[in-house]
């Protein structure tokens, strides 16, 4: 090659390299194609065509130019190996299966065997992968990868066998405690999970779950956040993520969460659910409505989804029609605890105690250790005035989980209809210390200041209560029945004609405006 000729190349070369700099793409190739025109079979410029159209998202002319790279060197490693990457990214895996067997007979390195374990794990091959561990001295992290494959395609056991040759690592510890987690035994897999300092996405996930079973919500929240952005293509991690906020009470953040899930995978029910759930939970009616209209087009035999139209029903005051679905459900799902619990809720407030705790004791006798069925059974005692019973439950509860707000709701409700405003304020004021966000503590304690005529905390607790739940009748009706004993009709009104906007069928908030209009008038006159 000329002396012109060989700085001419240089010159395009580089400028090459500054327009990519730069990412200026198209000029880079525009003086990669002049270098070539010096030089046609010039390896470094041929690499960096490959490498720009890649970087441009034209793949098939960076696969093009990868290939014209091994026409003239067939053993060029960073071209095998580029390819590899292309074909495997494009699903190509027969290609890419054919660039691994290459690089092992160029260099049988561990990154070269992992790369054909990818390929068969994508392939389902189990077969081929028990034949590699048969034929290969290979090493733990290479054998980690394979018993990794296994656990994607349910061959556990042989993932367990393999494992039993593997030094220790976190990465086996994480592997393991993920197979005991999927094969249900659950004080394994925590034992070995909790203590890693790994944070892959398995490790985040599986620690997110124990911490929301151990009511750590917002340690939760951290570890599936984590995931999220370490996979945010996977719709399970923002489910789980949603999960966490809704535990916690951030109601505004688990409904993007669950839209996000959903947004991923249209047709899981589950998710819709979960949403349609939460918007029941928080009193949105209409919009809980709206979710299951769209799960019963997907599936309109899901059951935790018919379970909760019984219980929108319910919400219509179509009481016998909740009560006859979640009959039907129960005959054909006796053992279901949704099912159950929601029944028994249903007949408690139609006052069929008997049956209603039957229903109870059955969910509990199957897991003593869940709260949820016993404050359940907690809010039955009460309502029946048994309040030292209610009580009882209730204490046992947060002995066991201080961050279980359901059990405070009936402590408080239990503690202020047996009269002892003491214990009433003790729960409102323990539970608030737990979640400051707590509408039910503020309105009892607004309760029981009414109760000591110190209306204007009252007041104040109320507005904080309202704050916090801003779908909830009650307080609106309480705040104006508070107005009401200062006779301040006015604001008595406002609120009273909000209890109604949201709870329009109720006679009790419709009595209570109506006296307080007749008031208003006679006041104006």
């Amino acid at each position: 090659m000329l002396e012109k000729e060989v700085d001419e190349l240089k010159l395009n070369f580089d400028k090459a390299l500054e327009y990519r700099e730069k990412a200026e793409y198209k000029l880079a190739v525009e003086a990669l194609y002049k270098a070539l025109d010096v030089e046609s079979d010039n390896i470094d410029v041929l690499t960096q065509l490959a490498e720009i159209y890649a970087l441009m998202n034209d793949l098939e002319r960076s696969i093009r130019y990868y290939k014209d790279i091994l026409e003239i060197d067939e053993n060029n490693e960073a071209a095998i190996s580029a390819l590899y990457n292309k074909y495997f990214s494009l699903g190509k895996y027969k290609d890419a299966l054919e660039c691994a067997n290459k690089l092992i007979a160029l260099s049988p390195s561990d990154k070269n065997y992992m790369r054909i374990v990818a390929v068969f794990d994508k392939f389902a091959d189990i077969k081929a992968l028990r034949v590699m561990v048969e034929e290969n001295k290979l090493s733990s992290s290479v054998l980690l990868k394979i018993a990794a494959a296994y656990v994607n395609h349910a061959f556990v056991d042989d993932a367990l066998n393999l494992l039993e040759h593997i030094e220790y690592s976190e990465e086996k510890s994480a592997l393991q405690a993920l197979i005991y987690f999927n094969k249900n035994d659950l004080t394994a897999a925590r034992e070995l999970v909790m203590p890693l300092n790994l944070e892959t996405v398995d490790v985040l996930n599986l620690k997110g779950l124990f911490f929301i079973e151990d009511m750590k919500f917002v340690d939760a929240v951290k570890c599936f956040s984590k995931a999220v952005s370490l996979e945010p293509a996977n719709p399970k991690y923002y489910f789980n993520l949603a999960n966490a906020y809704f535990y916690n009470g951030w109601m505004d953040e688990a409904v993007k969460a669950y839209k996000k899930a959903i947004e991923l995978d249209v047709t899981n029910v589950d998710y819709r659910f979960a949403l349609a759930n939460l918007y029941y939970e928080t009193k949105n009616y209409e919009k809980a409505r709206f979710e299951v209209s769209n799960i019963m087009h997907i599936d309109n035999e899901h059951l935790d989804t018919n379970v909760l139209n019984a219980l929108l029903k319910y919400v219509d005051k179509d009481y016998l029609g909740a009560k006859a679905d979640l009959e039907r459900a129960l005959e054909v799902n006796p053992d279901n605890d949704y099912v159950n619990t929601s029944l028994a809720k249903v007949l408690i407030d139609l006052k069929l105690y008997d049956k209603a705790e039957d229903l109870i004791l059955k969910v509990i006798a199957k897991n003593a250790d869940n709260p949820k069925p016993v404050c359940i059974l907690a809010y039955l005692f009460a309502q029946q005035k048994k309040f030292l019973d209610a009580l009882e439950l209730v204490d046992k509860v947060l002995d066991a989980n201080k961050f279980y707000m359901p059990a405070y709701s009936v402590g408080m409700k239990a503690a202020y209809e047996s009269e002892d405003l003491e214990l009433a304020q003790k729960y409102a004021q323990e539970a608030l210390a737990v979640d400051i966000n707590f509408a039910q503590g503020y309105y009892y304690l607004a309760l029981v200041r009414k109760k000591r005529f110190d209306t204007e905390e009252a007041i104040e607790c109320l507005k904080r209560a309202i704050m916090y739940d801003l779908n909830n009748p009650e307080y609106y009706a309480e705040m104006a029945r508070v107005y009401l004993e200062e006779d301040d009709i006015k604001s008595a009104l406002e609120y009273a004609n909000e209890a109604i906007a949201i709870d329009s069928s109720s006679a009790e908030y419709m009595m209570l405006y109506s006296d307080l209009a007749a008031r208003n008038r006679k006041f104006a006159k």
